[in-house]
């Protein structure tokens, strides 16, 4: 977005997504209430956390849309960092579900259902992406505001919660390491 425009577009973006996602949340309520049954509580935590990715697939999509029209070296390496962080997306979406009771086929097309937002994000990303340069910086915006909401918001205070000590806060470092890398090496 920097790149191609000049930073007003991308700004606009950035706090129109973060602005957007936040009266979604607000509309659709998430609690961190303790319930006492514990197959109760996995169950209810691997729901509550499939919405929130559920929310969070189509700004990513939007995002690989958006760079893919921006060209197809960066399209490329974003669906390689979207493709890599989905693997623990689906096990903690999996695992919570499986302690509270789903079965395995339930759980495999639930886990399936909350990516496809993110195809549906990247194809409006391609079109939106493919109108202008300024309309592009301003969606690329938009998709990482949302994101950038859904993280700092439920993400990140989830993954303390849920984590001993600091595993949670150099499990974030190292994922921002590997993206860091993954998108200044890979050539394509």
């Amino acid at each position: 977005a920097l790149e191609i425009a000049p930073i007003a577009y991308g700004l606009i973006g950035l706090v129109g997504g973060a602005i957007i996602i936040s009266v979604i949340d607000l509309y659709i309520p998430h609690s961190h209430e303790v319930v006492a049954d514990k197959k109760s509580r996995y169950l209810r935590a691997g729901i509550l956390l499939a919405i929130g990715l559920t929310m969070h697939s189509f700004p990513e999509g939007l995002a690989v849309g958006a760079s893919f029209a921006v060209g197809m070296s960066l399209g490329f390496k974003l669906t390689i960092i979207m493709s890599l962080q989905k693997i623990p997306e689906g096990m903690a979406i999996t695992a919570p579900l499986l302690l509270g009771g789903v079965t395995k086929g339930r759980t495999i097309i639930g886990t399936f259902l909350v990516g496809l937002p993110m195809g549906i994000g990247a194809l409006v990303g391609v079109i939106v992406g493919g109108i202008s340069a300024y309309t592009l910086a301003v969606a690329l915006g938009f998709a990482g505001g949302a994101m950038l909401y859904i993280t700092c918001d439920s993400l990140i205070p989830d993954a303390h919660a849920c984590s001993h000590g600091h595993s949670a806060t150099f499990g974030i470092v190292a994922g921002i390491i590997v993206g860091i890398v993954i998108s200044s090496t890979i050539m394509f």
